[in-house]
């Protein structure tokens, strides 16, 4: 690639902003998809079992909170630790947060998947879910509309 030449850039950065916003659409489709058949799901009481922070061990101050919680569908007993259907990517705040509200021993709803009753979450709708297909939206318009704009 000929630096300065205008035309080749737009040509490479184009298509790969295009790719991108791509991928991050079907991601956060996915994302959205399983939160919406979460939905579906019946609920049942829980109890918190456990309730810590955890924390990232690469030196960055990356915290999540470390759930476990158990659960009755038809007399049978059951265990989890998923908070919700997205469980990476907490920020800095929201784990303390998130522990404030689930302390142990305390009554909770569970909504479990009828076809398998091991599978079951606390938060039907995190608030990160819907980042990377609005994220993907707005990629996608900028590579086609504003992008061409600027290199001219």
């Amino acid at each position: 690639m000929e630096i300065g030449n205008i035309d080749t850039l737009r040509k490479f950065f184009q298509p790969l902003i295009l790719l991108i916003s791509i991928l991050m659409i079907g991601k956060g489709s996915f994302d959205l998809y399983q939160i919406y058949q979460t939905y579906k799901w019946p609920s049942t009481a829980g109890i918190v079992t456990t309730s810590c922070l955890g924390k990232s061990t690469t030196g960055k101050a990356l915290y999540w909170p470390v759930l476990k919680y158990k659960y009755f569908v038809f007399g049978k007993e059951f265990e989890s630790n998923r908070y919700s259907t997205k469980t990476d990517s907490y920020s800095t705040i929201r784990p303390f947060e998130i522990l404030e509200q689930y302390k142990i021993g305390t009554c909770i709803c569970v909504y479990y998947n009828p076809a398998i009753h091991s599978e079951a979450v606390i938060d039907r709708l995190p608030f990160e879910s819907p980042i990377p297909f609005i994220g993907g939206i707005f990629l996608f318009f900028f590579g086609l509309n504003i992008l061409p704009r600027i290199i001219k």
